[in-house]
Order: C-alpha cells, then sequence, then structure tokens
C-alpha cells in the first residue's frame, strides 16, 4: 500500500490533482472511490482527471442518474454516484458493474458497507474540508504491492551488487523522495514509496551478467 495527501485552496488545484492521478495508474480496469462529504471538491477533482483522459466535457454529478458513460483513450469511464443510495442498493449497484473493464469512479463509497472493496484492487480518495477555502485530499493506493527495504536489500545481496552501485541507488532514491515532496507541493499526487523504491532498484542489474561464462 502507498498514500499521499495534498492541499487545494481553489477549484483550479482541486482539477489539476484529479488531472495528476492518470499518471499514477498502472493498468485497467482499475477501480477509485472517493469519500468525502458534500461539497469537498470530488467531483471537481474527477473533472479533471476527465479532461487528462480527453473526454469533451466536464463531468457532473451522475446523483439523479446514479451512472455516467464516458469513452476514453483507457477504455470507458463509468461514473457512479452512491449518494441517493442505502447501503443494500449501492452494493448491488456496485456489484452488477463488477465487470467493467475501463475506468471505474464511486463517488460517495462511504455508503457501502465496510470492507466491502477489500478484495478489489482499487484506489481510495478521501476529501475533507481544513476550512472555508482548503481540502485535504488523502489518496491510498491500494492496487499494487511495494516492496519493503528489507526485500531489496536481500535482492541487492543475491546479485551481489557492488556497494559504490547500492549508494548510488540510495542517492537517486533520497532525490525523488524529494522530488516527489515538490510535486505534491505542485498538487501532483503520486506514489511517494513506490517512487522512492524505483530510485534504490533503477541499478539493481546494472552488473549482472547472465552469460554461461559470465559472473557467478
Amino acid at each position: 500500500m502507498d498514500s499521499c495527501i495534498i492541499s487545494t485552496s481553489t477549484a483550479l488545484e482541486t482539477r489539476t490533482a484529479g488531472a495528476s492521478l492518470l499518471a499514477t495508474l498502472y493498468r485497467t480496469p482499475v477501480t477509485i472511490l472517493l469519500t468525502g462529504e458534500l461539497g469537498a471538491g470530488k467531483t471537481t477533482f474527477l473533472q479533471g482527471f476527465g479532461h487528462a483522459l480527453a473526454i469533451p466535457e466536464w463531468l457532473s454529478s451522475p446523483t439523479y442518474a446514479l451512472e455516467q458513460r464516458y469513452a476514453t483513450p483507457l477504455g470507458e469511464l463509468l461514473h457512479l454516484d452512491l449518494y441517493r443510495l442505502h447501503e443494500r442498493d449501492a452494493r448491488q449497484l456496485v456489484a452488477s458493474t463488477d465487470d467493467h473493464r475501463g475506468i471505474r469512479c464511486i463517488e460517495w463509497a462511504e455508503r457501502l458497507a465496510p470492507g466491502t472493496m477489500d478484495d478489489t484492487p482499487h484506489l481510495h480518495l478521501h476529501f475533507e474540508e481544513e476550512n472555508q477555502t482548503t481540502r485535504r485530499i488523502t489518496c491510498t493506493f491500494r492496487d499494487a504491492s511495494v516492496p519493503t527495504r528489507e526485500m531489496i536489500l536481500q535482492w541487492r545481496h543475491d546479485v551481489m551488487l557492488p556497494s559504490h552501485v547500492a549508494a548510488h541507488c540510495d542517492a537517486v532514491a533520497a532525490f525523488a523522495k524529494d522530488l516527489g515532496k515538490s510535486l505534491l507541493e505542485a498538487k501532483k499526487l503520486l506514489r511517494p514509496t513506490a517512487l522512492e523504491r524505483a530510485g534504490e532498484l533503477h541499478d539493481l542489474f546494472r552488473f549482472v551478467d547472465f552469460r554461461p561464462e559470465g559472473a557467478p
């Protein structure tokens, strides 16, 4: 699991954050859960996301229609809104779309029973008002595993990575961590732990020779 937090003060910043979500996606199909009080910025965020997906019109809340569908280069975007539904009806509506092969965005996902999506790879975005002008967006990525530092050290040992190359990887990881902080300040969502681990791993096989006469 990976997570990040950003704060936005304007609709433009919230849409910028939404647009940046596209670059964090690994694959489709994918489910994106959105929770938070009315007016916290969920639909505004999805408008930015939809714009990044080249959807020509602004996404609007499908509260009364329950769902909207949009064609995108990554497949169909399905936008569900559970605001008016009780738990049972919400669960049934979501279950009826479990075979969706594109991007599934579910607003008011708190209408689902706790644990409903635990077995489904997903992203969870929670929106809350810090004050009258500032929104806090917490993004939790539950769609891909991230290796631990202990796993990386074991892999380095297994391939006999030279110590100076390992030190170089750690320096790149430290830079990536700082870069990630700067991107978050610019209202760009990202996977900070995955970014740091990528730096730690980027030269893992630099001196491995797989030829029969190569290194052990």
